[in-house]
């Protein structure tokens, strides 16, 4: 694959704008982590239950009532979900970063793809065919 000058130029803009993202992506990541090691340590010294087999194991011993243990269940299952859905500066910023860097990725592909000929461009969508094929009887076999 020859790759037309102009795209050469273009591809090698993104992949260098690829390069300068991965320090600030990578302190960005470090924070939303320590965000949520943070939110976690919060969480286990205002609650006495760690895990629903905790909770379920203190209930089945008589040690809290069923109103208690749902109530800890649903605080498990609260802490569990904010866990997840964390939204905070750092990482919406992070969230932007790897959009972008995506996007970056798909521009390059796609300049890559503008630089192949009609003759290669088929070969690649018949390499891409066959995959799809024995992947699809790969997953019949399964």
């Amino acid at each position: 694959m020859d790759i037309k000058a102009e795209n050469k130029f273009e591809i090698d803009c993104r992949e260098l704008a690829i390069k300068k993202l991965a320090t600030p992506m990578k302190q960005l990541k470090a924070k939303v982590e320590k965000e949520i090691q943070t939110r976690d340590e919060a969480f286990d010294k205002a609650s006495e239950y760690k895990s629903e087999y905790e909770i379920q194991n203190a209930y089945g011993d008589g040690y809290i009532t069923e109103e208690q243990r749902y109530y800890a269940l649903e605080l498990l299952e609260k802490h569990e979900v904010e866990r997840e859905n964390l939204l905070t500066v750092n990482s919406a910023a992070l969230s932007i970063l790897r959009d972008l860097e995506l996007k970056l990725h798909r521009e390059i592909r796609g300049f890559k793809w503008d630089s192949l000929t009609e003759a290669e461009k088929m070969e690649v969508e018949r390499k891409k065919a066959q995959y799809m094929e024995n992947r699809r009887e790969r997953k019949m076999v399964e």
